[in-house]
Parts: structure tokens; sequence; C-alpha cells
């Protein structure tokens, strides 16, 4: 009774030290919920709330709060709404919800409670960085993904994929993080690769690719044909995304982003880093380019296996390594665009695609410094056993090319001689026809007149020496004709 009557005295100093305990117990709180990700910024806006609505309440009671304490908070916040829509980067600007989130953000950030808010760094991509921390399990969302306009945020929660959201910022919800970026624009790559010629010849090539995320719509074969192969290009035969110059289809960004792998993207150690989604592909295209050089001798890697005017090995290369690796980045959501071997390293030597010329694909060849090494004999070894190999094939291609010289030689002397008896025996027959009993001089004029019709038609050398021999028979027709 003595309690009830000392509460009931003291009621105003009771309701003070509750208050004070009460607001003890809210700052402990605060401060326990938020000093991990934020030190101590929840704390100072705990107690600059508590501040002005101790302010009203000193200066008039429930009126004074109502009347001065209420005033100051809500212009508080409409002034940090107008500061977050300046502060918190923005997509949409037309767009109502995104205000209210970039709101929230703004508060949470300044009680401390905010979520984790991420920023890509680079045009390509390639680097998410999380600028303010915060937890992701908490209860008061969104959180923010700083991404350009070009570029695409999957998003996981925990181990499973979660969505794709459409390009640029990202307000993430509940237990959801960043797995990955993917640039919608055409990339271009080129990378150094080892390969073996089919002769057992090491090398390097230098590898050209052009390819970006598959907007193309595909045809009823192609999309079902894809389909079979890869189940998550569902509903993925169009673009569903068609705003700005990027379009894309989030199935096909799913399968994408399948082939990364929900991990630890975010660890700082460089052993946990996973690869990126191009430097996936560009593996894919340096696989084939590998399987399609080792098909190739040396000397085919710049000349054509279908001789035709205007071949080149390079473009057939280049068209075998796209080939055989179109359709399976396809399934992947990838379409290439172009993929060739630019330039051949060789131990000793540098071949270039930029020095061929003409139908025949002459290459030039640079000599790069430096000796050859004892480790490299019998790579030397092998390029002499090619090299001799062709020279004992050129050395049967010239003696083959003497014979049948030799043989056109012999084909048009007979032709001569056979000219000649046949102009001789139709001299005879003629001057048969005419006496049979024609003089022997008249015979020896038939005979150099079919000699000077051969020598008109041949184009052989010693002309002169005919024309001697002619007038020499000349002069000896009077001798003969005396005789007769």
């Amino acid at each position: 009774m003595n309690i009830i009557q000392f509460v009931l005295q003291n009621l105003s100093l009771v309701l003070l030290g509750g208050t004070v305990l009460f607001l003890i117990m809210g700052l402990i709180w605060v401060f326990l919920l938020t000093h991990e990700d934020s030190g101590f910024r929840g704390v100072i806006t705990y107690l600059g709330h508590v501040l002005v609505v101790v302010l009203g309440w000193s200066l008039g009671g429930w009126l004074g709060i109502l009347l001065i304490s209420l005033p100051i908070l809500i212009f508080y916040y409409y002034l940090s709404f107008h500061l977050a829509m300046v502060v918190v980067p923005i997509s949409d600007p037309d767009n109502i919800r995104e205000w209210w989130q970039r709101f929230l953000i703004f508060v949470r950030y300044q009680w401390g409670v905010q979520y984790p808010q991420w920023m890509v760094t680079d045009s390509l991509g390639q680097n998410i960085e999380k600028r303010i921390p915060g937890n992701q399990f908490g209860s008061f969302p969104p959180g923010l993904i700083w991404a350009r306009s070009h570029q695409v945020v999957g998003l996981t929660t925990g181990m499973t994929f979660s969505r794709v959201p459409d390009p640029g910022n990202v307000f993430t919800g509940p237990y959801e993080s960043p797995l990955a970026v993917v640039d919608l624009r055409t990339q271009l790559r080129t990378s150094w690769i080892e390969a073996i010629s089919s002769d057992g010849i090491p090398f390097r090539a230098l590898l050209f690719a052009a390819f970006r995320v598959d907007k193309e719509i595909w045809d009823r074969d192609l999309y079902h044909k894809l389909l079979r192969r890869n189940p998550l290009l569902e509903n993925a035969q169009r673009p569903d995304f068609t705003k700005g110059n990027y379009s894309f289809s989030r199935s096909r960004m799913r399968a994408l982003f399948s082939t990364i792998g929900v991990g630890s993207h975010m660890h700082e150690h460089e052993d946990a880093r996973i690869a990126k989604w191009d430097e996936r592909v560009l593996f894919q295209i340096e696989k084939t380019a590998r399987e399609v050089l080792s098909q190739r001798r040396i000397d085919e890697l710049w000349q054509p296996k279908i001789d035709r005017e205007g071949a080149s090995a390079m473009d057939e290369i280049a068209l075998e390594i796209k080939e055989g690796c179109a359709n399976e980045l396809r399934q992947r959501g990838v379409l290439l665009h172009a993929s060739r071997i630019v330039n051949l390293e060789f131990q000793g030597k540098k071949v270039s695609d930029e020095g061929e010329k003409g139908n025949a694909g002459a290459v030039e060849t640079h000599l790069i410094p430096g000796n050859i090494q004892d480790d490299h004999q019998i790579e030397q070894k092998q390029i002499l056993a090619w090299s001799a190999d062709w020279q004992r094939e050129a050395a049967q291609t010239r003696a083959e090319g003497k014979a049948h010289a030799d043989l056109l030689t012999q084909e048009a002397r007979a032709y001569a001689y056979t000219n000649l008896l046949t102009a001789f025996a139709e001299g005879l027959e003629e001057a048969r026809l005419l006496d049979p009993k024609l003089p022997r001089y008249v015979i020896a004029v038939r005979f150099i007149g079919a000699l000077e019709k051969l020598m008109g038609q041949s184009d052989a050398q010693g002309v002169s020496d005919v024309h001697d021999s002619l007038d020499q028979l000349k002069k000896m027709i009077p001798w003969v004709a005396d005789g007769d």
C-alpha cells in the first residue's frame, strides 16, 4: 500500500525515469543493430530525433511535441526526400515507385540499417565493389546496385539464382546479392593460344573474336533445336526487353548466367575469383580454334585447301572456327559475329596475316631476335624433316617438268619430220601428174620448196643456217641439170 501511495505521489518522477530507461534501452538496441555496418551513424540519428522530441516536450508538453517537434521531423524527412532524389542514382525519372525506393535507401542509410550498396566500377562490368556495407538479411530493404544502361546484373539469393532485372540501376530485395554483370554491347577480344599442327610442330596463334549477347529473333527450327540442348532457353525465341538500344531475352540471359555458377564472387582473394562470362566465351572459342589448327599442316596455315580465285587459308580457318562453336555459344545466349586467326608465331619466326597478298596467300615473315634454345631441338628437327619432304617434292616436280618439256620437244621434232616428208611426197606427186619423166632438177626444186615451206612454219632457232643451206642447194641445181 505504501508503494502504491509512493508511486501516485511521485507519478511524474516514475514516468520520467521509465522514459529515460526506455530511451537508454532504445539507444543500446540501435547501437547493437547498426554499429557493425555504420559505426555511430545510427546512434547519432537516434539521438537527434530524441533531442527534437525532448525540445518540444520541454517547451509545451504534448502540445509542444505536436506543434514544434512534429513539424521539425516532417521538414527533416521532406528535405531528406529531395536530397535522396539528388544523391541516390536514378534509373527511371518518371517511376514513382523508384522515387520511394530511393527515399527509403537514403533514410535507412541515415539510421544505419541500410542494405548493401554496390557499384560496377568499370564500363566492361568486370568489377563489382561494395561501396556501402549493410545487412542483406535484415528487415529494411531495398539495397542498390549502381550499373550503367548497357549492363545487366544477375541476382542470387544465397546459393539460388534469383532474377534478371532491367539494365542499369537495380534495387535489391531481401537476401539478394549480385552474381555477375553482362555487357550488352559487342565485345572485341584477342588472345594468344598455344597450338600444334597436324605434323607435330608447335606454334602460337593470335585469336580475334567479336561476340555479344544474342538479341536476334530465332526461327522456329533453331529455337526448338537449342531448347532441346538447353531447357533454360524456354520462351527465349525473341527478346522480351526491347526498351532503348540494348534489347535482350531474360531466358537467354539466365542461360548465360548459369554457365558462371553461383559462388563467392565478392571475395577479395584472387584464389576465390571465378571466370567472367566473356572469359568463358573466349575460352570456348580458343578451344575450337586449337582443334581447327591441329587439323592442318604448317603449310596449310597460309595455303588454302581449296585453290580458287580469292581463296585464303585464314578465311577457311575463320569459317571453321565460327562453325565449330557458334551453336555451342548460342545455347548460352551468345551470338558469335566473327572469329579468326590474325597472327602466327613460331620459334624464331613470326608470320602475320596482314602480309597475305594475292590468291596464293603469300605471307610476310619477320625475324624475332634471339637464339634458338637447346630445349627446342626436337621442334627444329621436325621443321627440318618437314622442309626435307617439301624439298624432295619440289625436286620431283622439277624433274617431272623437265621430262614433260623433253617430251614436247621430241613431239615437235617428229611433227616437223612428218611435215617434211608429207610436203616432199606431195611435191613428187604433183610433178608426176604433170609429167612422169620430169628431170631430177625439178625434183630438187620441189624438195627445196618443201624445206622453205617448213621453215616458214617453224619457230625453232637456227633459221639463218637453214637459209644458207637452201642457197647452197639452189646453186647446185644447174649442176644437177647439166648432169641430166
